[in-house]
């Protein structure tokens, strides 16, 4: 059976374009940070993930979720800034050389992210340590902005209406399985990035089984 034509081609960010701290511990750690023993209850971890959740889709404007968290956890909230802006680590190793090269060719590239104002900040600014051109990419969908966060079917379904775009012809690539299932369920292609520290070959190897050459000319 011949691939699809694949008219689209989506990336989440954390874990498959950015490097991710691995725990909150190693964020306030790398922060040069106390870590907050509140984090160590269970109670109060679920707190901040339904927090996360609103602030995610917009709910608290750009600062006021780490005024509440930090109160949760208490902590200033300048510190929470911190430790927030440590949990992102970079792009990993050979993934702004991939999106340049994808970019440059006629296929159209979106990225679809579950993120927040301050982390889309830099990671939009492709000057900071953190950053990518991500509003270089023709569909650059956050979930903040539209108000929806994956698995939700309305971010899948502001991406397909944005672009005009059929399903069957957007490729996604996420490493976490509920999202990659909500794609699956709309009749999107589909990848779950797998590889902890260097994603690049991953993803080449896909877009190479859909005829979408991303190798340098350099």
């Amino acid at each position: 059976m011949p691939e699809p034509d694949i008219q689209l081609v989506v990336f989440d960010l954390g874990g498959v374009l950015i490097r991710l701290a691995p725990s909150w511990r190693d964020a306030f750690t790398h922060a040069g940070l106390p870590y907050p023993k509140q984090l160590d209850a269970p109670e109060t971890t679920v707190a901040l993930e339904k927090l996360v959740e609103i602030e995610e889709v917009g709910g608290f404007g750009k600062l006021g979720f780490f005024d509440k968290a930090g109160e949760l956890l208490g902590i200033e909230s300048g510190d929470l800034i911190r430790a927030a802006d440590a949990y992102l680590r970079g792009p990993f190793p050979g993934i702004p050389e991939l999106l340049d090269v994808l970019m440059a060719s006629p296929i159209p590239t979106a990225c679809l992210s579950n993120t927040n104002h301050n982390h889309w900040k830099d990671l939009a600014n492709p000057d900071h340590p953190n950053g990518l051109p991500l509003l270089d990419l023709d569909h650059p969908v956050a979930s903040q902005l539209v108000g929806h966060r994956k698995p939700n079917p309305g971010i899948y379904q502001h991406l397909e209406e944005s672009t005009g775009i059929q399903a069957q012809n957007i490729l996604f690539f996420d490493d976490r399985q509920d999202n990659i299932d909500a794609a699956n369920d709309r009749g999107w292609n589909t990848h779950r990035v797998t590889h902890p520290t260097d994603t690049a070959p991953e993803i080449r190897a896909v877009l190479a089984r859909h005829n979408i050459q991303v190798e340098s000319q350099t």
